[in-house]
């Protein structure tokens, strides 16, 4: 049985010139957003880094978090979006 995280995003719709949101585990690319929303994710148990890179006029990069799960376990991250700075945060919720 695999493991999953879900990924909750918030204030990143309406911001007009984001092409996507991609959510990053372990250096690639496992899925892509287009807003606001909460995505999930299978993974294997272990240890993953994830982290959120937003595409659009500028690019912007959060911080990674790194992430144990067992096998069957459910983890859920939180991903934002600051328009006052134009940084993107993503943390455990």
């Amino acid at each position: 049985m695999a493991a999953s995280v879900s990924i909750v995003l918030t204030k990143f719709g309406g911001q007009r010139g984001i092409k996507g949101i991609d959510v990053i585990v372990g250096g690639q690319v496992l899925h892509t957003a287009s807003g606001d929303g909460t995505y999930r994710i299978e993974l294997p148990a272990g240890t993953h880094v994830i982290g959120l890179v937003l595409r659009g006029l500028a690019t912007r990069r959060s911080k990674v978090v790194e992430v144990t799960l067992d096998e069957g376990e459910a983890r859920e991250l939180r991903g934002s979006y600051s328009i006052l700075w134009g940084s993107v945060a993503l943390k455990p919720a």
